[in-house]
């Protein structure tokens, strides 16, 4: 009775599944004085062996059916879980119930054990236990011993499937519902998080989409659209998470991330991206495929963070105009064919110091916006000859915006030619000369 107490307690001391399946087995084991055994468990395919060891050691098995036969003999397995009780042989090999059983001819087991652990009525599990060294190992007081034990088994391996169960859920709900969220919301699980719940929150959004997608998806079956964002965007997460920020949402192929430690954050996980997505260009060229583009736009200020929808489906999101900017610079960075636009909100918000490489672009209107927006580019991430030129270029950039904004038009061509000239690969300088050259670019001071 002191064993079973004891070994009560160590049991339903237990939530953990995988440390229940442990902790049991060598439980059964001790006490049954086997020399290794088998928990099978009950699944929708048919028993399954989950955990399969000794006194000192268990391994922990993925649900490997136990028709395989190489760790417990399916043919006494399924005499307990079809006649709910004890299977005990003192002498397998002599057995002629079971002579038939290809796992008896081969391992020739001598003590062999099966208890059935029953819950709600129903069979759930079995313990296969072994002991080849006597015959009549498993005497009559240690069958009933772990007969006891399987009653507290029972209960304890269905409050650990529901634990189980529940952790998974909780994990499937945050890839959803993202734990930071719940952060901000101050609550400690999505149970907590109700229709409305708000925050306003100082945060730097980064949005980034795959140029001309559609054109790219339409050549493509529909598994191998899903292939390729998949393979796309699961490159891309990781570098979000490494820089502090989280995914608040995909949009097909788009990427809405929310960063709210420091304005470098999301700075640096784009230039991260721009090298991630010049090695996955490089292996889509090994396999004859064609290179991909991204922009993305990142913009720092307040926004709101919360739950929208209705009572039967909601989401997490968050709103504002600092999301709706970072989305506008997105955009932009077709017409300038510039990978990064940073806005000036971004680069007041890193401070002098930073160590981050841009250069300003000058300001633009942005649709939804009554005043210009102040643009930089992000030359870091670039490939180094590149990245040479537009350092190269930017003083004169800078200078030639400043002759264009103080009222010099005819500096500010000449000086923007002469870039251009010196590097006829710089779209966005190109793009900005010939808006000049339109009159579509304002002439007045920048803030």
């Amino acid at each position: 009775m002191q064993s079973v107490l004891k070994a009560s307690r160590v049991i339903s001391s237990e939530i953990l599944l995988e440390k229940l399946l442990e902790k049991l087995l060598q439980i059964a084991v001790q006490t049954a004085g086997a020399e290794r055994g088998v928990l099978v468990r009950v699944s929708d395919n048919g028993p399954v062996v989950e955990a399969d060891g000794g006194a000192e050691h268990v391994e922990l098995v993925a649900r490997e059916p136990v028709t395989a036969g190489d760790r417990a003999s399916p043919a006494i397995v399924n005499y307990a879980l079809r006649t709910r009780e004890p299977v005990v042989l003192e002498d397998a090999c002599a057995e002629t119930t079971f002579a038939g059983d290809p796992y008896i001819a081969a391992k020739r087991p001598r003590s062999v054990l099966a208890v059935p652990i029953l819950g709600q009525g129903e069979v759930k599990s079995v313990l296969y236990l072994e002991n080849n060294l006597a015959t009549g190992a498993f005497t009559p007081d240690r069958v009933e011993v772990l007969r006891m034990l399987s009653i507290q088994a029972a209960v304890s391996l269905e409050n650990a499937q529901l634990y189980s169960d529940l952790s998974r859920l909780n994990q499937a709900y945050e890839r959803f519902v993202p734990r930071a969220l719940l952060r901000f919301l101050d609550k400690k699980s999505i149970v907590d998080v109700s229709l409305g719940d708000h925050v306003e929150r100082e945060v730097s959004v980064l949005f980034s989409d795959i140029r001309s997608f559609t054109s790219i998806s339409e050549r493509m079956r529909p598994a191998e659209s899903f292939n390729f964002i998949n393979t796309y965007l699961g490159r891309m997460e990781p570098l979000v998470e490494r820089h502090g920020g989280f995914i608040d949402k995909y949009l097909g192929d788009a990427i809405m991330a929310l960063f709210d430690r420091r304005a470098a954050d999301p700075v640096l996980a784009a230039a991260d991206m721009l090298r991630e997505l010049a090695e996955l260009n490089a292996s889509r060229a090994l396999q004859g495929e064609e290179p991909i583009e991204i922009g993305i736009g990142i913009n720092t200020g307040a926004a709101m963070m919360g739950t929208i929808g209705g009572h039967r489906r909601m989401d997490g999101t968050v709103i504002g105009d600092t999301v709706n900017l970072a989305e506008r610079l997105e955009k932009l960075t077709k017409f300038y064919r510039a990978s990064v636009l940073v806005s000036g909100h971004t680069v007041a918000a890193l401070g002098e110091k930073h160590g981050i490489e841009f250069r300003w672009l000058g300001r633009d209107s942005v649709k939804g916006r009554s005043e210009g927006v102040e643009l930089y580019e992000l030359l870091d991430g670039q490939p180094s000859a590149i990245l040479e030129r537009r350092l190269a270029s930017r003083n004169g950039l800078a200078e030639a915006l400043r002759s264009l904004y103080g009222g010099d038009r005819r500096e500010a061509l000449t000086r923007l030619a002469s870039i251009l000239a010196a590097d006829p690969g710089d779209s966005a300088v190109r793009a900005i000369l010939e808006r000049l050259r339109a009159g579509a670019i304002a002439t007045d001071e920048p803030a």
